[in-house]
């Protein structure tokens, strides 16, 4: 199944919490218990340079029995991202998703 395309905007200084649901052609939600995920960010789908990573294994991003995929950053996590417009894909299990761009919307105002 090819990835499905979806832009996603991360506010500096703010919580940045993201949910999708993964499903089947028929609708009906992909049982994701058990299953590893990763989301990286990059300013270019061929960078080297990874500018954040959400992951099962650091707990930025969680899964479950549902078909749901959580991403998660505390607002002190995103105060210290740095770019404007960036690229990133979700991969479970090794099989790219999603994907889209990566736009971090920086503010004028800080806490």
């Amino acid at each position: 199944m090819a990835a499905g395309l979806y832009d996603i905007i991360i506010e500096q200084y703010a919580v940045f919490q993201k949910a999708f649901q993964y499903n089947n052609s028929d609708g009906t939600p992909i049982d994701l218990s058990g299953k590893s995920g990763k989301m990286q960010v990059r300013k270019s789908y061929d960078s080297t340079a990874v500018l954040v990573e959400l992951s099962t294994a650091n707990g930025k991003m969680t899964v479950d029995n549902l078909g749901n995929i959580i991403l998660n950053l505390t607002a002190e996590e995103t105060s210290v991202l740095n770019w404007e417009d960036a690229v990133y894909d979700i991969l479970i299990d090794g099989e790219r998703i999603l994907q889209g761009r990566a736009v971090l919307d920086r503010g004028s105002t800080h806490a």
